[in-house]
């Protein structure tokens, strides 16, 4: 397993995680957080909690950001928006996240729901996410590991 440092070098290079098919971000123009995201995992307590993890510049979590703001305007949703390039904190929170998930790759956009994780953006993706949100509402909830 990569130590924090490397990983933190891989996170700003961001070309060199796998950014095969366009599925992962990297570092590009500015971006914004979704209108309808929380910012602070504190402020989530909705029965589903949504966390995407993005990153200021990446041209697919910009692309992925209409699709996020759908979700969070869902009832019984809130999507927990944190920006990793810029922000200390949320950047160790998405470390301990990708420890916690086993996740192999560390790339932007990642969205946790649950115990499950996707990185990227595709249609397919976006399928899986809606599908798991709407089997978390049925389920009346699903909430993270507690490393979030």
């Amino acid at each position: 397993m990569a130590s924090l440092r490397s990983r933190r070098s891989v996170l700003r290079l961001c070309g060199t995680v796998g950014l095969g098919a366009g599925l992962a971000g990297c570092l590009g123009d500015g971006g914004e957080t979704p209108e309808q995201a929380v910012t602070s995992p504190d402020s989530a307590d909705a029965a589903v909690v949504v966390y995407w993890f993005w990153g200021d510049g990446c041209p697919v979590c910009d692309d992925q950001k209409g699709f996020i703001d759908e979700i969070a305007a869902t009832s019984e949703t809130d999507v927990v928006a944190l920006e990793v390039y810029n922000d200390a904190e949320n950047r160790e929170l998405f470390h301990d996240v990708i420890d916690e998930y086993n996740i192999q790759r560390e790339a932007v956009p990642t969205t946790v729901i649950g115990s499950e994780h996707w990185i990227g953006d595709s249609s397919d993706i976006r399928d899986a996410i809606q599908a798991k949100v709407s089997d978390c509402r049925e389920e009346s909830g699903c909430q993270p590991s507690a490393v979030v």
